[in-house]
Protein backbone atom coordinates (compact mmCIF):
# COMPACT_ATOMS: atom_id res chain seq x y z
CA UNK A 1 0.00 0.00 0.00
CA UNK A 2 1.70 3.44 -0.92
CA UNK A 3 3.07 5.58 2.27
CA UNK A 4 0.65 8.28 1.05
CA UNK A 5 -2.61 6.12 1.55
CA UNK A 6 -1.46 4.78 4.82
CA UNK A 7 -0.61 8.31 5.85
CA UNK A 8 -4.66 8.99 5.31
CA UNK A 9 -5.39 6.44 8.13
CA UNK A 10 -2.97 8.88 10.74
CA UNK A 11 -5.95 11.37 10.04
CA UNK A 12 -8.34 9.22 11.35
CA UNK A 13 -9.83 10.46 15.18
CA UNK A 14 -8.57 8.28 17.96
CA UNK A 15 -11.08 7.77 20.48
CA UNK A 16 -10.78 5.08 22.83
CA UNK A 17 -13.23 5.51 24.90
CA UNK A 18 -15.84 4.39 21.94
CA UNK A 19 -14.02 0.62 22.11
CA UNK A 20 -15.10 0.16 25.89
CA UNK A 21 -18.12 -2.42 25.07
CA UNK A 22 -16.77 -5.84 24.63
CA UNK A 23 -19.44 -7.02 21.73
CA UNK A 24 -19.53 -3.83 19.49
CA UNK A 25 -15.87 -3.14 20.17
CA UNK A 26 -14.40 -6.04 18.77
CA UNK A 27 -15.52 -4.76 14.74
CA UNK A 28 -14.52 -0.94 15.81
CA UNK A 29 -10.98 -2.34 17.81
CA UNK A 30 -10.12 -3.60 14.11
CA UNK A 31 -10.64 -0.04 13.02
CA UNK A 32 -8.77 1.49 15.70
CA UNK A 33 -5.87 -0.75 15.60
CA UNK A 34 -5.55 0.57 11.51
CA UNK A 35 -5.99 3.44 12.67
CA UNK A 36 -3.18 3.48 15.46
CA UNK A 37 -0.67 1.16 12.94
CA UNK A 38 -0.79 3.84 10.57
CA UNK A 39 -0.73 6.94 12.53
CA UNK A 40 3.11 6.82 13.02
CA UNK A 41 3.51 7.94 9.18
CA UNK A 42 4.13 11.30 10.00
CA UNK A 43 5.15 14.11 7.36
CA UNK A 44 8.34 13.96 6.48
CA UNK A 45 8.94 9.82 7.35
CA UNK A 46 7.36 9.08 4.17
CA UNK A 47 10.30 10.11 2.20
CA UNK A 48 12.75 7.50 4.03
CA UNK A 49 9.29 5.33 3.80
CA UNK A 50 9.40 5.17 -0.07
CA UNK A 51 13.16 5.09 -0.33
CA UNK A 52 13.54 9.29 -1.32
CA UNK A 53 15.46 10.15 1.33
CA UNK A 54 19.11 11.10 1.74
CA UNK A 55 20.03 8.07 3.10
CA UNK A 56 19.45 5.86 -0.52
CA UNK A 57 21.90 8.63 -2.23
CA UNK A 58 25.07 7.84 0.21
CA UNK A 59 24.08 10.76 2.57
CA UNK A 60 23.15 11.26 6.67
CA UNK A 61 19.64 11.55 6.86
CA UNK A 62 18.27 13.70 9.22
CA UNK A 63 14.82 13.03 9.30
CA UNK A 64 14.72 9.68 11.28
CA UNK A 65 16.88 10.06 15.06
CA UNK A 66 17.19 6.71 16.64
CA UNK A 67 14.94 8.19 19.76
CA UNK A 68 12.35 9.17 16.27
CA UNK A 69 12.09 5.71 15.20
CA UNK A 70 12.16 4.32 18.63
CA UNK A 71 9.31 6.16 19.56
CA UNK A 72 7.47 5.21 16.24
CA UNK A 73 7.99 1.28 16.85
CA UNK A 74 6.82 1.54 19.94
CA UNK A 75 3.83 3.66 18.74
CA UNK A 76 2.60 0.44 16.51
CA UNK A 77 0.87 -1.78 18.39
CA UNK A 78 2.10 -4.99 18.21
CA UNK A 79 2.11 -8.12 19.91
CA UNK A 80 2.75 -6.89 23.78
CA UNK A 81 0.35 -4.10 23.01
CA UNK A 82 -3.11 -3.87 24.53
CA UNK A 83 -5.03 -3.37 21.49
CA UNK A 84 -2.98 -6.51 19.70
CA UNK A 85 -3.70 -8.76 22.56
CA UNK A 86 -7.20 -7.91 22.68
CA UNK A 87 -7.99 -8.53 19.15
CA UNK A 88 -6.31 -11.27 18.96
CA UNK A 89 -7.64 -13.02 22.32
CA UNK A 90 -11.01 -12.49 20.57
CA UNK A 91 -9.84 -13.74 17.25
CA UNK A 92 -8.38 -17.43 18.99
CA UNK A 93 -11.94 -17.37 20.44
CA UNK A 94 -13.77 -17.27 18.04
CA UNK A 95 -11.83 -19.63 16.11
CA UNK A 96 -11.92 -22.24 18.91
CA UNK A 97 -15.83 -21.79 18.16
CA UNK A 98 -16.23 -23.50 14.75
CA UNK A 99 -16.94 -26.93 14.62
CA UNK A 100 -15.46 -27.41 11.38
CA UNK A 101 -12.49 -26.12 8.85
CA UNK A 102 -14.72 -23.34 7.94
CA UNK A 103 -13.36 -19.70 9.41
CA UNK A 104 -15.90 -16.96 9.49
CA UNK A 105 -14.69 -14.57 6.68
CA UNK A 106 -14.49 -11.93 9.54
CA UNK A 107 -11.88 -14.06 11.71
CA UNK A 108 -9.67 -14.22 8.44
CA UNK A 109 -10.05 -10.42 7.96
CA UNK A 110 -8.56 -9.47 11.73
CA UNK A 111 -5.68 -12.11 10.98
CA UNK A 112 -5.04 -9.84 7.90
CA UNK A 113 -4.88 -6.94 10.36
CA UNK A 114 -2.79 -8.67 13.29
CA UNK A 115 -0.09 -9.50 9.96
CA UNK A 116 -0.62 -5.97 9.02
CA UNK A 117 0.52 -4.36 12.48
CA UNK A 118 3.67 -6.63 12.10
CA UNK A 119 4.35 -5.65 8.24
CA UNK A 120 4.81 -2.40 9.63
CA UNK A 121 6.76 -2.92 12.33
CA UNK A 122 8.90 -4.70 10.32
CA UNK A 123 9.54 -1.75 8.04
CA UNK A 124 9.52 0.61 11.09
CA UNK A 125 12.85 -1.84 11.93
CA UNK A 126 14.19 -1.95 8.09
CA UNK A 127 14.09 1.82 8.27
CA UNK A 128 16.00 1.59 11.57
CA UNK A 129 18.43 -0.66 10.71
CA UNK A 130 19.51 1.37 7.17
CA UNK A 131 19.63 4.43 9.38
CA UNK A 132 22.51 2.79 10.89
CA UNK A 133 19.98 2.73 14.11
CA UNK A 134 20.04 -1.29 15.07
CA UNK A 135 22.40 -2.75 16.88
CA UNK A 136 22.80 -5.66 19.36
CA UNK A 137 24.37 -4.04 22.02
CA UNK A 138 21.13 -1.31 22.26
CA UNK A 139 19.79 -1.08 25.10
CA UNK A 140 16.14 -1.01 23.36
CA UNK A 141 14.66 -4.38 22.40
CA UNK A 142 13.34 -2.50 19.38
CA UNK A 143 16.46 -1.54 17.91
CA UNK A 144 18.21 -4.93 17.94
CA UNK A 145 18.58 -7.61 15.33
CA UNK A 146 16.69 -9.86 17.10
CA UNK A 147 13.98 -8.10 16.97
CA UNK A 148 12.97 -9.08 13.59
CA UNK A 149 13.53 -12.35 14.21
CA UNK A 150 10.47 -12.40 17.06
CA UNK A 151 8.62 -10.36 14.66
CA UNK A 152 8.92 -13.32 12.25
CA UNK A 153 7.87 -15.35 15.00
CA UNK A 154 4.55 -13.89 15.83
CA UNK A 155 3.64 -13.42 12.14
CA UNK A 156 4.25 -17.87 12.26
CA UNK A 157 1.97 -17.81 14.67
CA UNK A 158 -0.83 -16.29 13.85
CA UNK A 159 -0.26 -17.75 10.02
CA UNK A 160 -0.54 -21.21 11.54
CA UNK A 161 -4.15 -19.89 13.57
CA UNK A 162 -5.44 -19.74 10.10
CA UNK A 163 -7.57 -22.63 8.83
CA UNK A 164 -7.12 -24.66 5.75
CA UNK A 165 -9.99 -22.14 3.93
CA UNK A 166 -8.40 -19.00 5.64
CA UNK A 167 -5.14 -19.75 3.62
CA UNK A 168 -6.73 -20.67 0.34
CA UNK A 169 -9.07 -17.65 0.47
CA UNK A 170 -5.98 -15.26 1.81
CA UNK A 171 -2.75 -17.33 0.41
CA UNK A 172 -1.44 -14.60 -1.98
CA UNK A 173 -2.08 -11.62 0.24
CA UNK A 174 -0.47 -13.36 3.40
CA UNK A 175 2.77 -14.41 1.15
CA UNK A 176 2.90 -10.43 0.42
CA UNK A 177 2.19 -9.06 4.17
CA UNK A 178 4.84 -12.39 5.59
CA UNK A 179 7.45 -12.67 3.32
CA UNK A 180 9.37 -9.56 3.93
CA UNK A 181 8.97 -10.22 7.95
CA UNK A 182 10.42 -13.82 6.85
CA UNK A 183 13.08 -12.33 4.43
CA UNK A 184 14.56 -9.91 6.91
CA UNK A 185 14.78 -12.22 9.99
CA UNK A 186 16.59 -14.90 7.69
CA UNK A 187 19.20 -12.27 6.82
CA UNK A 188 19.46 -11.40 10.55
CA UNK A 189 20.02 -14.67 11.93
CA UNK A 190 22.53 -15.48 8.80
CA UNK A 191 24.09 -11.97 9.70
CA UNK A 192 24.95 -14.12 12.86
CA UNK A 193 24.26 -11.34 15.20
CA UNK A 194 25.00 -12.20 19.42
CA UNK A 195 21.65 -11.04 20.51
CA UNK A 196 19.51 -13.52 18.17
CA UNK A 197 20.27 -16.99 19.72
CA UNK A 198 19.76 -15.58 23.07
CA UNK A 199 16.08 -13.71 22.14
CA UNK A 200 14.40 -16.65 19.77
Amino acid sequence: MPPRILQKFSQLSLQDDIFEDETEGNNLSVLNLMAKTFDCLEGDLVYCWDGSCDIQHGRKCHKLSSERILGLLRRVPGPDHQDWLRLAKFREKKLAQKKDSSADSDENERGDVLLTCLWVLNRLWHLALIHGHVSPDSPSRELRPSFSVWLASEALAVVKSFTINGLELHGEGLVCVTDPIRRRAMLTVSAGSKDVPHSI
